[in-house]
């Protein structure tokens, strides 16, 4: 597996767990879900998502980024993180409707993306915006 499949795939099953520690908390105890105790270290509480899935909600997620986010050297569009994200959230949750906006694009800086964030972030009214950045800065 190539390193920028990898790292796709550890934004998905990181954003993926994070979500769970919420619904898990915010339902455990109608559910009996637990969630691993090496996660629950984090202390980002997502609870507008949380809430969503938990009360069966639509939920738009927006990702914002450059070139890791937009796809470049993903073998196909649906390969990129954001389409991997999705996919991996309709298989947990099958019965809602959860759309994943992917408003990367190659070589944005922070900069960038801000002066975007109302047309690409803000206009889509997203419950839950996943932000890549630095990457070009560092570069």
């Amino acid at each position: 597996m190539g390193r920028s499949r990898f790292a796709e795939r550890l934004k998905a099953t990181g954003l993926f767990w994070l979500a769970m520690m919420q619904i898990c908390s915010a339902s455990e105890s109608k559910t009996g879900c637990s969630v691993p105790a090496a996660l629950t270290r984090f202390d980002l509480p997502l609870k507008q998502t949380a809430y969503r899935l938990v009360s069966r909600q639509p939920l738009t997620i927006v990702a914002l980024g450059s070139s890791s986010t937009a796809g470049a050297g993903a073998s196909a569009l649906e390969n990129t993180y954001p389409s991997r994200l999705v996919v991996e959230l309709a298989q947990f949750f099958p019965s809602l409707r959860i759309s994943v906006l992917n408003s990367g694009i190659n070589g944005d800086q922070a900069a960038d993306m801000l002066a975007r964030f109302g047309s690409s972030v803000a206009a889509n009214h997203p419950d839950l915006v996943l932000w890549q950045l630095g990457t070009n800065a560092v570069l």
